[in-house]
């Protein structure tokens, strides 16, 4: 047997003498250090889906006959409009699919890199290394990026330090990088925080995206501007973008952002409010409830 899974109250010690690569006991506590142990632990307080992606990571290699299909996915996090919650949704997501064993790269594509507040180590990559990527070959860029890439529970590109038009460097930078990180297959997951508002550099982006959330508000004017969006974006492929509506205030009022539930930009998921967000920690953040609903739909 490969793996073994079994509830806290059925498990005894004397199957650790039967050939089993991993024993995965489903426990009411949970010591994050016997994970990569022979015998790990996993709270039995969380959805079946959450549950599998562990077992899936911490088992590994042990389940020999489980296909790769996806591959690394890039994920693009976008909004028509600024301030929808698009960063604070992109590290939240980055954390939890991180925690849930996934390698996940976060890219913060903004024409001036903001994020830097959130993380441990704030401070921003030199000029140098900025100007030294944007001049890059496109085959070329990740291996470029990856003496800077720093580590954070999921590994990110630091900030710029400058804006991208006092470096010198085009926005179609962000796409050429995702594209060859991904054919590095070192990652699940690449995340792309991509700037708002919508032109040729987001329309190539959004293209090259195996996924695209779409982040709107519960109000008429976040609404308007996203039904304006839909008309240009949707395409035959209507199924890789999904829409979430953040600061959600309830079911009574989504009909303002939602109202034919049946056309192509319905709501898919929420994501409640979060007071002093900016004050919270990543990991707190991860697990919000509706960033833990959405790590689950990514994946």
């Amino acid at each position: 047997m490969d793996v073994l899974i079994v509830s806290e109250e059925l498990y005894n010690p004397i199957l650790n003498k039967h050939d089993i690569e991993k024993i995965i006991v489903l426990a009411e506590t949970v010591d994050d250090a016997t994970t990569h142990n022979p015998i790990a632990r996993i709270s039995k307080y969380t959805s079946p889906k959450e549950i599998f992606s562990k077992i899936i990571g911490i088992s590994g290699n042990s389940i020999r006959a489980l296909p790769d299909n996806n591959g690394t996915q890039i994920v693009s996090v976008y909004s028509a409009f600024g301030g929808a919650g698009k960063t604070t949704i992109s590290l939240g997501l980055a954390t939890r699919l991180a925690q849930g064993y996934k390698k996940v790269l976060y890219i913060n594509a903004g024409w001036i890199n903001s994020f830097g507040f959130r993380l441990k180590d704030p401070s921003t990559m030199s000029s140098v290394d900025a100007r030294a990527i944007g001049s890059c070959a496109d085959d070329s860029m990740y291996d470029a990026v990856k003496r800077v890439i720093r580590k954070e529970g999921f590994s990110y590109l630091p900030p710029f330090g400058l804006p991208l038009i006092s470096l010198g460097v085009d926005y179609g930078i962000y796409e050429k990088l995702a594209e060859s990180a991904k054919k590095s297959k070192e990652y699940d997951f690449i995340i792309v925080d991509a700037d708002s508002g919508f032109d040729r550099y987001k329309a190539s982006l959004l293209k090259l995206s195996d996924k695209v959330v779409v982040v709107t508000k519960q109000d008429k004017a976040s609404q308007s501007v996203t039904d304006i969006l839909i008309s240009s974006i949707i395409d035959s492929n209507n199924e890789k973008y999904l829409f979430v509506c953040n600061e959600f205030g309830g079911e009574a009022n989504l009909d303002e952002v939602d109202p034919n539930r049946n056309r192509s930009g319905c709501i898919e998921e929420t994501i409640e409010k979060i007071p002093d967000c900016d004050e919270k920690p990543l990991e707190t953040i991860a697990e919000i409830n509706g960033i833990r609903r959405l790590a689950c739909l990514i994946m």
